[in-house]
């Protein structure tokens, strides 16, 4: 809880605030960012992996590099990558 406080203090002092409702303190389990941080672990969001593996295929480089885009957002895990592989 030190950590939380002097993070607190320094918003503080610089006339900043934090909507502390839009916060989870102590959670062992976060969504963020289309991941899973689970007690130390990020791992891909299983809604979101389903979304890319029913993705219609591209037909223009804009769609292409859309697709690229949210597919590398993910981390490099054997997981993510054989489902994607596979489809």
């Amino acid at each position: 809880m030190s950590h939380l406080r002097d993070v607190l203090e320094r918003l503080k002092n610089a006339d900043l605030t934090a909507n502390v409702s839009k916060y989870v303190f102590a959670a062992m389990r976060i969504k963020i960012l289309g991941h899973i941080v689970d007690n130390g672990r990020i791992i891909p969001d299983d809604e979101k992996v389903k979304v890319i593996e029913n993705w219609k295929p591209p037909k223009n480089k804009t769609h292409l590099r859309t697709f690229l885009g949210m597919v590398i957002s993910f981390p490099n895990t054997s997981a993510t990558t054989l489902k994607l592989q596979h489809h």
